[in-house]
């Protein structure tokens, strides 16, 4: 087995304040190894495993200069280390500055987010999503906005302005926004998560997201509008675009879980693949690791863009298996693992993954109909009879609901 090495450091700015939440990423110079990692709140990261070879190293982070190290070569080491101090962008244009790491958690505004996953189900084959239903073509967004807004509304300062500009979170969908609303011109930060807020509440969705833009103009480093311009744009199912405020709202508050759970919840909705979303989420593993959710989410996104390579999947495994140790009452774990089983051939087990499920939520539309799918395979026509009866009584009580 070929040998393996270590690349590890801390990330500061020119201050020497750590930074967290940097992308690291290292990349062999013949190309045939790369690997991706986030740096911790104390401003640390490791990259373990590293075939041996002559690496770049690279640190990337909004609002700095990214900055490089190469080469950076084992020669009979097992463990290299490279600092970096970066420097604040000159030219900042539309970019978004970087937050500092900092040591204690911190929380966006006592915003109380609704992060409990409860997809509908979609028309996507198994064969082509780790879940075999899709999370992007048919999930109502809108109790998780209500938790959002509610959340925002309990703990949000009241701002005080003139009149004329003063959000009003009472306003109707009739009520057209007067000039001064169009533009936001004068208002502070909590007046645009207020009026942004009620305008998602109302299922403006086109104007929340010309909102919260105008927002994140006005007040660049607000983790709280970059994380309501991702969640406005996923309502509209925007999900890439939502994808990228979101990585800037974990940039912006690196220690706080809840950016990390809507950023997850709307990669999975997204068609397309990011390595960096997946270090996050790996990030998120790291900081929160009693966090099911955490497990549940990293699990899901290892196993987006690598279905086909086995020790990818013994990790998915393993992360959704930590979930469902973490968290008891929480099926959706349980969901996945037994799509994984199905996938795999491993019918009992699957078929035991989704019993658990059921026995948790029994009006779960999706477990009934995956679990008489495998029920099929396995020749048990009579259970699956029975299974796809509670599928058909249960979605007839859920409107849109496919398996």
């Amino acid at each position: 087995m070929p040998a393996k090495a270590t690349i590890r450091g801390t990330v500061q700015n020119e201050a020497g304040t750590v930074l967290a939440g940097v992308k690291i990423t290292a990349t062999d110079q013949r190309g045939t190894s790369s690997d991706t990692t986030i740096t911790n709140k104390d401003g640390a990261y490791s990259l373990e495993s590293l075939p041996r070879g002559t690496y770049t190293v690279t640190a990337e982070a909004s609002g700095f200069e990214k900055q490089s190290r190469s080469p950076v070569a084992f020669d009979g080491t097992r463990s290299v280390v490279v600092d970096f101090s970066l420097r604040r962008e000159t030219a900042r244009g539309n970019s978004v500055k970087a937050g500092n790491g900092p040591t204690t958690r911190q929380s966006l505004g006592g915003f109380n987010y609704y992060d409990k996953p409860e997809y509908k189900a979609g028309s996507v084959d198994a064969a082509s999503h780790p879940s075999g239903y899709s999370a992007a073509a048919e999930e109502d967004s809108y109790d998780f906005i209500l938790a959002y807004v509610q959340g925002q509304n309990d703990s949000a300062p009241q701002a005080t302005a003139p009149a004329a500009r003063e959000p009003v979170p009472s306003q109707t969908p009739a009520e057209a926004p007067t000039e001064a609303e169009e533009s936001g011109e004068g208002w502070n930060e909590n007046q645009f998560l207020s009026r942004g807020s009620d305008l998602l509440l109302h299922r403006q969705f086109a104007s929340a997201t010309t909102t919260f833009e105008r927002a994140v103009g006005h007040y660049p480093d607000s983790a709280k509008l970059e994380t309501g311009l991702g969640v406005a744009l996923y309502a509209q199912r925007q999900y890439d675009q939502a994808v990228k405020a979101l990585i800037r709202a974990t940039e912006l508050m690196p220690s706080d879980p809840r950016p990390y759970l809507l950023l997850a919840r709307a990669y999975n909705a997204s068609p397309s693949e990011s390595d960096e979303v997946v270090a996050r989420l790996r990030y998120l593993v790291d900081i929160e690791p009693d966090n099911a959710q955490a497990h549940y989410y990293y699990a899901l996104s290892l196993w987006k863009g690598k279905r086909g390579s086995e020790a990818y999947l013994l990790q998915v495994e393993g992360l959704l298996k930590n979930a469902v140790v973490l968290d008891p009452q929480f099926p959706d774990p349980h969901i996945e693992l037994g799509a994984l089983y199905a996938q795999q051939t491993r019918y009992a087990l699957a078929i035991d993954e989704y019993r658990a499920a059921i026995r948790l939520k029994p009006d779960l539309v999706r477990a009934h109909y995956r679990l008489a799918q495998v029920y099929l395979r396995t020749g048990d026509k009579a259970a699956a009879r029975a299974e796809l009866d509670a599928y058909e009584k249960l979605r007839g009580t859920q409107p849109d609901t496919h398996p």
